[in-house]
Parts: structure tokens; C-alpha cells; sequence
């Protein structure tokens, strides 16, 4: 239990306050979801997890977005918990096979996620991001990017920005020096919402 709590901690310092580069044999890929909405919607698209190894127990990625067109709503829970503060957990307050996040949104455009489980975290929808889409936006397909996290912390070691790997294998030594990123499109309609 005490697993969770330390990947989040380190995920959470660097994202947070600005991972370790794993290098390993182990492949997996992340991809966002397509979905369509109209002018005023709240549209959510899921972040599936393909794992085949089933070994990642913790993920650290950004998702790019146009702020001109689109707002972050926030994130919907799939077997996932919001995470305050890892450091005030017991291990009694850990479930084991709940995935914790924490996001990060306070740049415009962009959305850095952190999450982790103390077992592995079952391929599939993992989490779903919400966006509304503005009244005035333009009828048209938006690229939703998914990219690698880089943080910036010289307090935790970071001097230099530093990309964190997106997937974090198990405690027996899987980890992943590979992960396939995916992007996602949200297709916008010129029909207002509630049309």
C-alpha cells in the first residue's frame, strides 16, 4: 500500500510543483478517445490503456487542447479516486486496484494528469476528460494531443526540464521505455446545445 502512496508523491512533485526516466523492455500506448459535441456541450472522451503486459500501475501525461475553442471541465471517474494529498494517506485509506489522479490546469491549452494504483490498472478507458465547448467556437474537427509531461524542479533533482515517461510499471521491475501516444479529435457541430 505504501507503493501508491510513494509513485504519487514523486508523480505529484514534479507535475505539480513545475518521474524518473524508466529504461526498460516493456511497451504500452495511451490514446484519447474521438467524440463530437455541439456549441455549449460538455463533452467527455476517454483515455484508454493499452497494456497486453498488464504492468502499469501508474501513468503522467499532459493533453494539449484549444483554449480558444474549448474549456477544460475537469476529469469523470472510471475506478478512479481524486487524490488531495498522497502524503496524508494511511494504508488503510489505499484500495487496492483504484487508480488516484491529480490534474493540473492552470496553463491554458494544457492539462497535466498524474495517476497511480497500487496494483495494475486494467487496459481500457482509464479516466475521461470533459471539455465544454465555447458558444462561438468554430464548427470543426480540435485535436486533443497527448504528450509526454516535462517538469521543472530543481528541489526534487529536476535543474533542467526533464520529460517523465507516461506509463510506470509494477515494483517487480517492469518498466516501460516506449509508450505509444495517441491523439484524440473532438468533432464540433454548428447546432447550440440542447439542438
Amino acid at each position: 500500500m505504501k507503493y501508491v502512496k510513494n509513485i504519487m508523491i514523486v508523480l505529484m512533485i514534479g507535475l505539480f510543483v513545475s518521474g524518473t526516466a524508466f529504461a526498460a523492455d516493456k511497451t504500452g500506448g495511451l490514446t484519447v478517445e474521438a467524440a463530437s459535441g455541439g456549441l455549449g456541450d460538455t463533452v467527455s472522451m476517454g483515455i484508454t490503456l493499452d497494456d497486453d503486459e498488464g504492468a502499469v500501475a501508474g501513468l503522467a501525461f499532459t493533453l494539449t487542447y484549444d483554449s480558444t475553442a474549448l474549456i477544460f471541465a475537469g476529469l469523470e471517474a472510471v475506478d478512479v479516486q481524486p487524490l488531495a494529498n498522497p502524503e496524508g494517506l494511511s494504508d488503510s485509506d489505499v484500495e487496492t486496484g483504484t487508480l488516484y489522479y491529480q490534474y493540473n490546469d492552470v496553463t491554458a491549452g494544457e492539462v497535466l494528469i498524474a495517476a497511480a494504483s497500487a496494483s495494475a490498472v486494467a487496459d481500457g478507458t482509464v479516466l475521461k476528460v470533459k471539455f465544454t465547448v465555447a458558444d462561438d467556437a468554430e464548427a470543426k474537427d480540435y485535436d486533443i494531443g497527448i504528450k509526454k509531461s516535462t517538469i521543472s524542479n530543481a528541489a526534487a533533482g529536476y535543474n533542467t526540464p526533464t520529460e517523465i515517461d507516461p506509463l510506470v510499471g509494477l515494483p517487480e521491475g517492469d518498466e516501460f521505455k516506449e509508450s505509444d501516444l495517441n491523439d484524440g479529435k473532438l468533432t464540433v457541430s454548428a447546432y447550440p446545445k440542447g439542438d
